[in-house]
């Protein structure tokens, strides 16, 4: 299920650069909302079965973290990318 949830996260970002309509990239972004909640919580179910109780909550506590950091560095990096290229979003 966490590779459902990443292929829908990622398919639902790929066709979304073919939506101008609002209506459409609001329904893109509520999917994509859906891929990213399936992944994240067949992931702490993953590391609930895989770690051991007495290192459950630091194990679920770095991977929210890293998740959290994973979303900071990308936007920054898309950004900074955005401003290089001169990448022009239309609508």
């Amino acid at each position: 299920m966490m590779l459902f949830g990443l292929a829908m996260t990622a398919f639902i970002g790929f066709v979304c650069n073919h939506f101008y309509n609002a209506w459409q990239l609001s329904v893109a972004a509520f999917l994509l909302g859906g891929g990213i909640a399936v992944r994240i919580v067949f992931r702490v179910a993953h590391i609930s079965i895989l770690i051991p109780l007495r290192q459950r909550g630091r194990a679920i506590a770095t991977m929210a973290g890293l998740q959290r950091f994973g979303n900071f560095i990308g936007s920054l990096v898309t950004s900074c990318l955005d401003i290089t290229l001169d990448l022009i979003m239309c609508l």
